[in-house]
């Protein structure tokens, strides 16, 4: 009978112990660990099962440091969210600055490269149309001289050839205004060349055809000259070939 009494006080003992620690358990999980080294302390405590209480605070005290210290790392974790979501919204910041910048920079030197095909064209294009209006000259003048004039287009011919010339010449001054800020300077020094080499034509002198030809042969060269600086101004290889067209 007495033995039956101490079975049940260990069991009632034992069964309050769960209690105790399910309780623990739905708590906080600190609280959890301290709950159950407590329950086990109790259990510890009685003369009948030291041996089991001992056995079991060495089964799982082990186990529940473990928890707790993972819980730990993973609380440290948590609490440094907030200097990691910081540090990921500067990291986005700084990331969308050096787009924008790039962005930018990519816009600035396409648009660049567009202005500088712009007037290289417009001078390039400027000089073909004054070869056109040197050969023109020249061929309208030797109609004059030969005799020619009944032709009736002839006069409006030669009205249209100076119209011609006069506007070239407006393109011409209006590229080179804006050439030195965006063409090499290898290419700006070829610009006064263009005039400075021409021959004025003396269209009452018989040697005028010959002129003419002179003047086409300068600015053919000048174009050369200019078309190879634009080639190496874009990174672009020079012509094969060293004779203008």
């Amino acid at each position: 009978m007495r033995v039956t009494m101490c079975s049940v006080g260990i069991i009632t003992r034992i069964h309050l112990g769960y209690i105790r620690l399910h309780k623990v358990m739905n708590s906080a999980a600190g609280l959890f660990v301290i709950g159950w080294k407590l329950v086990l302390a109790i259990i510890a405590g009685s003369s009948v099962v030291t041996t089991c209480g001992v056995w079991l605070l060495a089964r799982f005290t082990s186990v529940f440091d473990a928890y707790a210290g993972e819980r730990a790392k993973l609380m440290a974790q948590f609490h440094n969210l907030d200097k990691l979501v910081a540090s990921t919204e500067r990291l986005t910041a700084t990331t969308e600055t050096i787009k924008a910048e790039i962005q930018h920079k990519v816009w600035e030197t396409q648009t660049t490269l567009t202005l500088k095909r712009d007037i290289y064209t417009r001078l390039l294009e400027s000089i073909g149309q004054m070869i056109e209006d040197q050969q023109d000259s020249k061929y309208l003048e030797t109609m004059h001289q030969r005799g020619f004039d009944d032709v009736p287009d002839l006069a409006d011919w030669q009205r249209q050839s100076a119209d011609r010339l006069r506007v070239t010449m407006q393109k011409w001054n209006r590229a080179v205004d804006v050439a030195p800020i965006l063409i090499s300077d290898a290419a700006y020094a070829i610009l006064p060349k263009v005039f400075f080499g021409l021959l004025r034509v003396d269209f009452n002198s018989p040697t005028f055809p010959q002129q003419c030809d002179l003047n086409i042969e300068h600015l053919k060269r000048c174009r050369y000259d200019l078309q190879q600086a634009a080639r190496a101004d874009f990174g672009m290889t020079k012509y094969a070939f060293d004779k203008p067209l």
